[in-house]
C-alpha cells in the first residue's frame, strides 16, 4: 500500500492542476463576455442638444469648443449613441473637423460622466490609409483599454493635456507614421465614414476580445491604468522596420 502513494499523490496534483485550468478557462470566459457585453455592435447615432444632458458640464462644453475653434476645427454634429433595446443612460459628443489637417475630434462625455457630473474629454482622430487610424486624447487610461486594443489602430492618452497640446502631438506623431509608413492620410472627412469606421471597430474589437486571457493579462492592465498617460502603437514599429528593409 505504501508504494501506492507516490502515485496516489501524483494522481492528485494532476487532478488539481487539471480543476485549476478548468477554472482559469472558465473565468476567462466569463470575463470576455462581460468585456464584449460593454461593446456594443449594433449602434445608432442621434442628434443630441446639449440641454437635454442635465449632468453635462455645459461651461466645459462650451470652452472646449471654443479652444478648438480657434485651433481651426469647425462643428459638425452633436450626438449621442443608441443601442437597440438598451435604456441606460446616453452619452454626449459634439463632432467637429479639421479641413486643412485633414482629421476628426470629439468632445465628448460617456453616460457615467454625464451622471457624475464630469467635465469632457478630447479625442482627435485621423484615418490614415492601409486601415490604419490615430487617435490622441486626454482620456484617463483604464485597464479596459487594453483588451480593446488592435494592432493597425494606434492611441495616445495625455490625461493632462488641453486641446492644442493634443493636436500638436497628433500631427507629429502623424507625420512620423505616413513618414514611416509611406502611406497617406485619407482625404475623405464625412461624417458618414466617421460613424462607418467606428461600427467598424467595434465589431474588431469585440472579435480582438475572444483572443484574449484576461487573467492571465490582468498586469498588463493594470499597469495602463495605473499611468496619466500611455501610447498603443500596434503593429507600426515592425511594419516600419519591414518595409525599410524591403526597400533597402
Amino acid at each position: 500500500m505504501q508504494q501506492n502513494w507516490p502515485l496516489l499523490g501524483l494522481s492528485f496534483l494532476t487532478l488539481a492542476f487539471v480543476l485549476f485550468t478548468l477554472y482559469r478557462k472558465l473565468a476567462n470566459h466569463k470575463v470576455r463576455l462581460a468585456l464584449t457585453a460593454v461593446i456594443p455592435i449594433e449602434i445608432e447615432f442621434e442628434d443630441a442638444d446639449p440641454a437635454e444632458f442635465s449632468g453635462l458640464d455645459k461651461e466645459q462644453l462650451a470652452r472646449l469648443t471654443e479652444q478648438m475653434e480657434k485651433l481651426g476645427f469647425a462643428r459638425l454634429r452633436d450626438y449621442t449613441t443608441k443601442i437597440p433595446g438598451n435604456s441606460a443612460p446616453r452619452g454626449f459628443a459634439r463632432l467637429l473637423v479639421h479641413r486643412s489637417e485633414h482629421c476628426f475630434a470629439e468632445i465628448m462625455a460617456t453616460s457615467q460622466a454625464v451622471v457624475k457630473g464630469l467635465p469632457p474629454r478630447v479625442a482627435i482622430n485621423s484615418y490614415l490609409e492601409g486601415e490604419w487610424d490615430l487617435g490622441t486624447s486626454n482620456v484617463a487610461p483604464e485597464r479596459g483599454h487594453y483588451f480593446m486594443q488592435l494592432p493597425r489602430v494606434l492611441r495616445m492618452c495625455y490625461s493632462d493635456a488641453e486641446p492644442a497640446e493634443l493636436l500638436r502631438r497628433h500631427l507629429a506623431r502623424r507625420t512620423e507614421i505616413l513618414e514611416g509608413l509611406r502611406i497617406n492620410v485619407q482625404l475623405n472627412l464625412s461624417v458618414d465614414l466617421y460613424f462607418a469606421r467606428i461600427r467598424k471597430r467595434m465589431v474588431e474589437r469585440c472579435q480582438g476580445v475572444q483572443r484574449h486571457q484576461p487573467l492571465h493579462e490582468l498586469h498588463a492592465a493594470t499597469a495602463i491604468a495605473a499611468q496619466r498617460s500611455y501610447e498603443w502603437l500596434g503593429d507600426f514599429p515592425e511594419e516600419r522596420q519591414r518595409r525599410l528593409v524591403h526597400k533597402s
